[in-house]
């Protein structure tokens, strides 16, 4: 029934109205509960579901956007989402559906980018015959395993010289996470060619790496590059519903920008349960 996305819809309205109820922590701290408890009620897999949340939470719900000035019904929340996005609007008069959508974003312009790859902690340096083309990029990882994220800038944002600002997504299964910028951070401008995700290094002097994480299966990484400085706030701060609406308002606002000024870039790779070779 399309909950998270009619959530992040009733959050936008509240925005818009100058409202505060606009985030997972303000639904928490609303409800009495902790920001976890709403992810687990709302968060990005309860699209694919039916609307099976315990009746008083979702009478709950109702209740807390019409105190916040959104003459919400209960029938609403199981509506398919083009009704109920008719019905918030036609209350309201606000169409809190975004110009362009992170999801519909990665459909109509991620393209595959050489220069963002996965390196395993353990690669090493690695001998090839001379005159022989490099070898492809490791594409399988296994659970647990130490990689890192590298990043080498496309040539034509290197070329015209300016800020460049990135943004790094990680999506596994329903899950996704900000890799960068970090929290409270703004994601550039970035001041090397080549990024390596993430910085710095361990006591031991071992550079820092991610850990390859469950489910096994395919998982992408999405990276925006963009010349212009996102009014957008994402960052690894934010979880679920808040991220969501954030890379919402993100790809909205590079979809009215040149085609020239930014590039959503990807890489999809396999990871195989531990112990599979």
């Amino acid at each position: 029934m399309k909950i998270h996305t009619k959530l992040k819809r009733l959050f936008a309205t509240v925005a818009a109205r100058g409202g505060t109820l606009i985030s997972k922590t303000a639904l928490a701290e609303a409800m009495g509960v902790e920001r976890s408890a709403i992810s687990q009620l709302f968060g990005h897999g309860k699209d694919s579901e039916p609307l099976n949340q315990p009746p008083h939470r979702l009478g709950e719900l109702v209740k807390l956007f019409r105190e916040a000035g959104i003459p919400i019904e209960m029938h609403w929340l199981y509506a398919p989402l083009d009704e109920f996005d008719r019905l918030l609007y036609e209350s309201t008069g606000i169409d809190a559906r975004p110009a362009l959508s992170w999801p519909d974003a990665i459909r109509r312009y991620a393209r595959s980018y050489d220069g963002l790859r996965l390196q395993a902690a353990a690669a090493g340096f690695r001998l090839r015959i001379e005159g022989e083309p490099a070898r492809a990029p490791i594409d399988r990882f296994r659970i647990d395993e130490r990689v890192s994220l590298v990043l080498e800038l496309p040539e034509a944002f290197l070329i015209e010289g300016g800020s460049v600002f990135a943004t790094v997504v990680h999506e596994a299964g329903h899950e996704t996470t900000c890799l960068f910028p970090l929290g409270g951070a703004n994601g550039g401008p970035l001041n090397r060619p080549v990024i390596r995700l993430p910085d710095g290094l361990l006591s031991d002097g071992r550079p820092r790496c991610y850990q390859v994480s469950e489910p096994a299966g395919v998982q992408r990484v999405h990276t925006v590059i963009s010349r212009i400085h996102p009014a957008a706030a994402v960052h690894a701060g934010l979880k679920d519903i808040d991220l969501h609406m954030g890379l919402d308002r993100l790809a909205s606002e590079l979809s009215g920008r040149s085609a020239e000024d930014w590039n959503l870039l990807s890489l999809t790779y396999q990871v195989d349960a531990a112990g599979i070779s």
